[in-house]
């Protein structure tokens, strides 16, 4: 699997921990991913070559437009919002996955949908949800919960901590 090689690759001896299709009670996390620092990253990879997306506050949907096509709306996309907050159910079972001290346990969480490689985030959304999380510019999306959009090329940026 690239990403998996592209992480190991770039974290590698630090002590990264990448757990791959880790099963919840109603979803597949593709990428389980401790962090030396102790922060836990549950990812889902999605989406298809030379799409954008775009999030709409207004509506909490997620659109695709698909190069020289109208935009569409993407219920799939929209259900991953879902998916990801399922990662909870592994701590409330105490899975080894998320530590095995309830300090491990309370880590941050970090979830994120990231865009395979071709895919974009679409410069028309909004510059409220845009921030920068580790080294990476990514969109922030808050439903019952914050989820993060990353593309693939930025995901190494976006596990990083912040520089100082």
């Amino acid at each position: 699997h690239d990403t998996i090689k592209m992480l190991l690759d770039s974290f590698g001896d630090d002590g990264i921990k990448i757990t791959p299709r880790v099963k919840t009670n109603s979803a597949i996390i593709d990428l389980f991913i401790r962090m030396p620092d102790k922060r836990m990253f549950a990812l889902i990879i999605r989406s298809s070559e030379n799409n954008a997306v775009r999030w709409r506050e207004d509506t909490q949907q997620f659109y695709v437009k698909k190069k020289g096509k109208n935009e569409k709306k993407s219920d799939p996309l929209t259900r991953v919002i879902d998916e990801l907050q399922t990662v909870f159910d592994l701590r409330k079972k105490k899975s080894p996955l998320m530590g095995i001290t309830s300090s491990e346990r309370s880590a941050p969480l970090i979830k994120a949908i990231v865009l395979a490689p071709g895919a974009a985030v679409a410069s028309n959304n909004s510059p409220e949800i845009r921030t920068e999380f580790g080294e990476a510019k990514v969109l922030k999306i808050q439903t019952t919960s914050i989820t993060y959009v990353a593309e693939c090329n930025d995901l190494v940026k976006f596990l990083q901590l912040p520089k100082k």
